[in-house]
């Protein structure tokens, strides 16, 4: 009969957590102004100074008009029109700056600064990099080169530039937490936190060395210190949406959700326009249960901003988590038209291909993954577990190796390919890596739990149940290592104890069927006929085609010699499973017993077609020959028993009275005197008994 196992293959990275999103923004962005020649024109959203750019714009047309080559006039003109937010009339007096004056730095650098807000950033860096040409020393344009460089992932050449900024000016705190983000995003933690303490100690009243630090924190988990810097930004500077939104994350990281939507609030509420704060939001809603408010907030986020890629992610992340596949693919299928280089749409893409059975599109995208993030051990570990899926073992097991040299502290990994090790019937390399997951996480319920079953299978029961053992202890919730500890109990015929785990499985998953079988297997032992039926019954309430119970229902009615319902749980187990080997025999020996041999010579056959070296089935196929005096057929049927199993005495009996019969008595009184002998050892006395007395007629 097929073993019932419960094992564990854990879903890896299926669905990742719907994305949270921290605010990390440089001191300096490139929309604002710069000018090394006169003072900050004032942000024009204040009364006084659209008085004070109107003024100004009368005297610049007048002195463009007197003088059409007067280049700082075009220049000042530009900078007004910024201001403005008129960027085509700023770039065309930039424009024509420069070409009156070639070597008008602050003319390159602002042009470059309009560039910049257009998002046409790489005319902004070659702006920025003429700047730098004309005047090696001009600080603005290294700090807002670096800018460009972070937000486009260079950050060797952002670092660059940072560096040099603050060579030039070691007493600005902007380029000190504009390379701090570059060291955070490279995970070079303590240097990132030391050019933030250095940014809030030259400038304590700055609100974004503060909200760096905080975010730093974050990801470090320390929250309490995160959300320290977090509120001083605000209380620096409450009309920021950042640190409203990243402190909305340390509340959401903290379980806090009321406080957490307090904040992702008070973000939009200040900003109405913050994409992070809807899809923060969105995230929490999602986990909240408040399934409509959430894509409410996502479809926000794209409204908001159409090309933003990662919002239609985080949609299809949403789509993904609810099973709605079509729509998780067309937000995936965009987030990649908008961002052709997106490793993680590729990845959850392959996913849902994956699930759906559509490998080779699958395959595809996770190769593409890989060929755009062949760092990340959860690719590789993906991809194997497709090849597994495909039986191709051999690329399967280099992906995981892959997956392990990448990352050789991830717990997952190990276990993960422990359980392809057990798969393919390695159980010494399983019980290796499972030991290490062990290592690695010494909370990993499920690698004790899978390794118990190793253990189980080898019949180092002891070593099983101290496994299932620790898996209870650490979680005593977890139904598999209950289910897993009561059949070790039952092996051991301690069923009283593997009754009380199989309870405990029962009431903790009133639907679970594996829990009723194992613990009707148990009453069957104990010939609690009654109570098992009971459970068996349950089982094909809750799994109608579980070929193992009706198998198992079937023993039982045969027991109680019900042998009519005996033989519809038999049929049934033989539609469900047509090459059961032990369902036919069953059903072949109920027929023996209505003695309607030819159907049990039928059954008997089949059985020894699909299991020729199956004992039973050889020796009851020869009782019916014996009946029906078919000598030769019975006895080549007793000689396959005894070359199989030598110490069944039954087989040299049976042999013994068709020799006697057959008047080759030599060969009867050799074969008495066998299963006389193994009768002995066995202490079946009835049986000794009854080969003595033929021992008696034939000497």
């Amino acid at each position: 009969m097929f073993k019932n196992q419960t094992y564990i293959e854990k879903n890896r990275q299926r669905i990742p957590s719907l994305l949270v999103y921290i605010s990390l923004f440089l001191t300096l962005m490139g929309c604002s102004l710069s000018n090394s020649t006169e003072p900050t024109i004032k942000n024009s959203s204040s009364p006084e100074a659209k008085v004070v750019s109107s003024i100004t714009m009368d005297s610049y047309d007048k002195a463009i008009e007197l003088n059409p080559n007067d280049a700082d006039a075009y220049f000042n003109r530009g900078v007004v029109y910024h201001q403005q937010g008129k960027c085509e009339q700023a770039l065309a007096d930039f424009n024509k700056a420069i070409e009156l004056n070639p070597k008008n730095t602050d003319a390159y650098l602002n042009r470059g600064n309009v560039y910049n807000c257009q998002g046409k950033y790489q005319q902004a860096i070659t702006d920025y990099t003429k700047t730098i040409e004309l005047n090696p020393n001009n600080f603005n344009a290294h700090l807002k080169r670096g800018d460009i460089y972070y937000q486009q992932e260079k950050y060797e050449q952002a670092l660059a530039d940072f560096n040099k900024a603050i060579k030039l000016n070691p007493n600005d705190s902007n380029p000190y937490n504009n390379r701090g983000l570059v060291y955070y995003k490279q995970k070079k933690y303590e240097q990132a936190l030391t050019d933030f303490n250095k940014a809030i100690k030259l400038n304590p009243n700055d609100s974004n060395p503060y909200n760096s630090r905080g975010n730093l924190y974050l990801d470090l988990g320390k929250y309490e210190q995160a959300l320290a810097d977090f509120n001083k930004a605000i209380e620096l500077n409450p009309d920021d949406y950042n640190p409203y939104n990243n402190r909305g994350l340390v509340y959401y990281k903290q379980k806090k959700y009321e406080q957490a939507l307090t904040n992702y609030n008070k973000a939009i509420e200040v900003n109405p326009n913050f994409v992070h704060s809807y899809k923060n939001r969105g995230a929490l809603y999602s986990d909240l249960g408040k399934y409509e408010q959430a894509l409410a907030d996502f479809n926000k986020a794209i409204k908001v901003n159409p090309n933003l890629a990662n919002s239609y992610y985080n949609r299809g992340l949403f789509y993904h988590k609810h099973k709605e596949y079509e729509q998780a693919l067309a937000n995936y299928n965009q987030a990649i038209k908008l961002e052709p280089n997106y490793a993680n749409a590729y990845y959850n893409r392959a996913e849902i291909s994956n699930h759906i059975g559509q490998y080779q599109k699958a395959l595809n995208d996770y190769n593409t993954a890989i060929k755009l993030n062949p760092n990340s051990s959860s690719l590789y570990l993906s991809r194997g577990h497709l090849y597994k899926k495909q039986k191709n073992y051999q690329q399967a097991i280099i992906d995981y190796n892959k997956a392990i040299e990448l990352n050789p502290n991830d717990a997952d990994t190990y276990y993960s390919r422990a359980i392809f090790y057990n798969h393919q019937g390695d159980s010494e390399k399983a019980l290796a890596d499972y030991t290490q997951a062990i290592q690695l996480n010494p909370e990993f319920i499920a690698a004790y739990n899978n390794r118990g079953l190793v253990y189980y299978k080898q019949k180092k029961y002891e070593q099983a149940l101290a496994d299932f053992n620790q898996a209870i202890q650490i979680y005593p919730y977890f139904v598999f290592a209950h289910i897993n500890r009561g059949k070790i109990y039952d092996k051991q015929r301690k069923y009283e104890q593997a009754l009380a785990d199989f309870n405990k499985a029962i009431q903790l998953a009133p639907n679970y069927a594996s829990a009723y079988y194992s613990r009707g297997r148990t009453y069957y032992k104990q010939e609690k006929y009654e109570q098992a039926l009971a459970d068996f019954n349950k089982v094909i309430q809750l799994k109608p085609n579980y070929v193992n119970v009706h198998y198992r229902r079937g023993y039982v009615y045969y027991k109680q010699e019900k042998y009519e319902q005996a033989l519809v749980d038999f049929n049934k187990a033989i539609e469900i499973h047509p090459n059961d080997a032990y369902a036919y025999y069953r059903r072949g020996r109920i027929y023996y017993k209505q003695e309607k041999y030819e159907q049990a010579l039928f059954d008997f056959n089949k059985v020894i077609q699909l299991k020729p070296n199956y004992v039973n089935a050889h020796f009851s196929r020869g009782r019916i020959y014996h009946k029906q005096r078919k000598y030769e057929q019975a006895l080549a049927d007793y000689t396959k028993v005894i070359q199989l199993d030598q110490n069944d005495g039954s087989a040299y009996y049976n042999r013994g009275l068709i020799e006697k019969n057959q008047g080759n008595i030599q060969q009867a009184i050799k074969d008495f005197e066998k299963s006389g002998n193994l009768y002995k050892q066995q202490g079946n006395q009835e049986y000794y008994q009854d080969a003595l007395n033929q021992l008696k007629q034939l000497r």
